[in-house]
């Protein structure tokens, strides 16, 4: 029978091995005859021990809790049975040796202690447990493997049959439970070759054996069994080679899903902890380092190694390269560059936020809303930045993302380096006379559209644009522009005020005429009549300029002045009576209220470094200077001549008007002993505000503009 076999499916046609192949199977495979009591019997014992198996499995106890254990536990349980169900049709079918059999069903039942046991050493338990399952299984497979040399069978016709169930037993089982061990166990068990390496070493042997045996003149059986050994090995070979490509996969896939996991849970969380709003960005600038490395940092990675441990010290090694470079790594690489700007982009974004909340916890007024509003925008920028995906494909795309960044970063420190600007308009002295400027813009708000005369609605559209104006100001100049925007701010309320005093004094002089007019009817008051008429059209003449519309304060006030002189003496008849007593009082109104004095604003303190005081002007300041110097002359001790060289300098500069602060400083260096002494210095004071008026000379031309 077996040559029938080994000639039919060594030298019969395709279609004939085929049918005949099919037909050893499925004899092999068919229940055994009726009368092969024993080996049915033996079939029955080995199902009912399987059974006896998965009766113990079922019984085996699970906590009542709903904890993740529990729930753990009875989900092995199901997934365990239903292995072993699905083992049952091999164990009745195929007839190894009642000891094989016997081996693979103890081999199943310590897989199955293994796994429960909670105990000390449990995890090498199991894994030792099932390397001695595969030994077990391993025996099954040869005996396959013998039959098919045996009946001639196409190489894996039934040891495929043999093998195929228990494999996917095998698989599914190992991958069940790879949540209680790490994957690189799972992997090991799953990649091992040493089945298929026994199979072909076996198979080797009985090759050598029949070429060694056969002879000088080799039987036609002899060539068909050498024959079919070999095609065996090119098989056996064959499916080595696939399950080498398989586990080689496997291993790339299982170091390629580290990589990618150990990054996000080592390296993110580090890039969020020092990038903070950046994070994101920076990220995605580190991912592409890690996607340049990816292949070199594996490459040397085997299966032999703890592959999670090599990986995990690789990137962290990377990470710490790129975060501290020794000094010998380039300074111009673009990502040092990179990493750079968004720690110093971050810096100075919680810089600012510290600042904010000293903002947000102050008062709550309109000049806190219009700073809280840049910071506003300014978040909604750093935000924009952060979220925006940037293309960084090639060198082009990365050189503008880099553009970018650098772009971003100046807007990021101009912001910071201006927060300076918005303390000082915040500050403990400048909000004291901002509350004073919000009580004068109250009081005109209280008053009703009717009270309100030209010059006070003027004065209250000018309050309003304080907070605006000085908050732009803040942006586009330094410390000192600012405070001489604020001095020149106050400066010109005074010009207002004279506005505001002389439309009063108008607006009753214009209502008295209007008053004493229609009253004029006898012939007798034809002059007074005429006189009271060109009056009234002089007091409407003065309303016009009150209410010119695009006329700067400075230059208004200054109109009405000349209009008021020049008019009063052209038209002396008409200037007289209450009329010329108003136009008089008027005159002396913007006359004083020209003179800064009138309103002591200080918006610098004046014991900080180059203050500058409102009511500090070169007019007001000189006389001090003078007096000072009188009480050096006729003193020759070094420290007062000093002085008096440092005032008399600071006194020629003001009077021409053409010096400024760094010439002053100059000459404070020639003579250091200006300042020496016990106790506070009169002189420097008078010096650092003899500074503060050489910076402003040039800001004061433009007020009220």
């Amino acid at each position: 029978m077996n040559r029938i076999f080994h000639y039919v499916l060594s030298e019969g046609t395709p279609a004939l091995k085929e049918v005949m192949g099919a037909l050893t199977a499925n004899i092999i495979a068919q229940s055994e005859p009726v009368e092969m009591t024993v080996e049915k019997s033996d079939a029955m014992k080995r199902e009912e021990a399987l059974q006896e198996i998965i009766k113990g499995v079922r019984s085996f106890p699970t906590p009542a809790n709903d904890s993740p254990e529990a729930r753990q536990i009875a989900q092995d349980k199901e997934v365990l049975i239903s292995a072993l169900q699905g083992m049952a049709p091999f164990l009745v079918k195929v007839t190894p040796t009642p000891k094989d059999v016997q081996n693979l069903l103890n081999a199943v039942k310590e897989v199955y202690a293994a796994l429960f046991n909670v105990g000390v050493g449990s995890h090498e338990l199991f894994l030792e447990k099932m390397q001695d399952f595969r030994v077990a299984w391993e025996s099954v497979v040869l005996l396959a493997d013998e039959a098919e040399f045996s009946l001639g069978l196409k190489p894996g016709v039934l040891s495929s049959a043999v093998n195929d169930p228990v494999e996917k037993f095998y698989r599914g089982f190992i991958t069940s439970v790879k949540t209680k061990y790490s994957d690189q166990d799972v992997l090991k068990l799953l990649g091992d070759l040493n089945p298929i390496s026994i199979r072909i070493a076996n198979e080797e042997r009985r090759l050598k054996h029949l070429e060694e045996t056969a002879g000088s003149e080799i039987t036609a059986t002899r060539k068909m069994e050498i024959s079919i050994s070999r095609e065996r090995l090119a098989y056996l070979a064959e499916l080595k080679l696939e399950k080498e490509a398989d586990k080689s996969k496997r291993f790339e896939q299982f170091k390629e899903v580290n990589y990618e996991k150990i990054i996000n849970e080592e390296i993110l969380p580090l890039v969020n902890q020092k990038m903070g709003v950046y994070a994101d960005q920076f990220f995605h600038d580190v991912r592409l380092l890690y996607d340049e490395r990816r292949e070199s940092m594996l490459q040397d990675i085997d299966l032999g190694t703890s592959v999670e441990a090599a990986i995990r010290e690789k990137i962290n090694s990377v990470f710490g390269e790129l975060m501290t470079p020794s000094p010998e790594q380039s300074p111009g690489n673009p990502l040092q560059t990179i990493r750079k700007t968004y720690a110093q982009l971050n810096a100075d974004y919680q810089a600012i936020q510290e600042i904010r909340k000293q903002f947000a916890s102050a008062k709550n007024n309109p000049l806190m809303k219009e700073i809280l509003a840049k910071f506003d925008a300014f978040e909604e920028e750093v935000k924009n930045f952060a979220n925006k995906e940037f293309p960084r494909g090639n060198e082009s795309e990365q050189a503008v993302y880099r553009a970018q960044l650098q772009e971003h970063a100046l807007f990021v420190r101009s912001f910071r380096d201006r927060l300076g600007n918005y303390q000082l308009l915040v500050n403990k002295e400048n909000m004291h006379n901002y509350e004073e400027l919000q009580g004068e813009k109250q009081n005109l708000l209280d008053k009703s559209p009717r009270e309100r005369n030209a010059g006070m609605q003027q004065k209250l559209d000018y309050l309003n644009t304080y907070e605006k104006r000085l908050v732009e100001k803040c942006e586009q100049g330094s410390r000192h522009e600012v405070a001489g925007d604020i001095n020149a701010f106050v400066k010109a309320l005074n010009l207002y005020d004279a506005l505001v005093e002389v439309s009063g004094n108008n607006r009753k002089l214009m209502a008295q005429l209007q008053e004493e007019i229609p009253k004029l009817t006898k012939p007798a008051d034809i002059k007074k009549l005429e006189m009271k008429k060109q009056q009234l059209a002089i007091a409407q003449d003065i309303e016009n300029i009150i209410r010119h519309p695009e006329m700067p304060i400075e230059q208004k006030i200054k109109v009405l002045k000349q209009f008021m002189v020049n008019d009063s003496k052209d038209n002396k008849a008409v200037y007289t009576g209450d009329f010329g007593k108003i136009i008089e009082e008027n005159l002396s109104v913007v006359n004083k209220f020209s003179a800064v004095e009138e309103r002591k604003f200080s918006f610098f303190s004046s014991h900080s470094s180059g203050s500058y005081v409102s009511n500090i002007t070169p007019e007001s300041l000189l006389p001090k200077i003078e007096k000072k110097i009188a009480e050096f002359e006729g003193k020759n001790d070094k420290s007062s001549i000093h002085k008096r060289e440092v005032l008399k300098a600071a006194q020629q500069m003001l009077r021409d008007g053409s010096g400024s602060r760094e010439e002053l400083a100059q000459v404070i260096r020639r003579y250091p002993e200006y300042d020496s002494g016990i106790g506070p210095s009169d002189t420097k004071k008078l010096a650092q505000q003899a500074m503060s008026c050489l910076d402003t000379q040039v800001k004061q031309a433009g007020l009220g503009s």
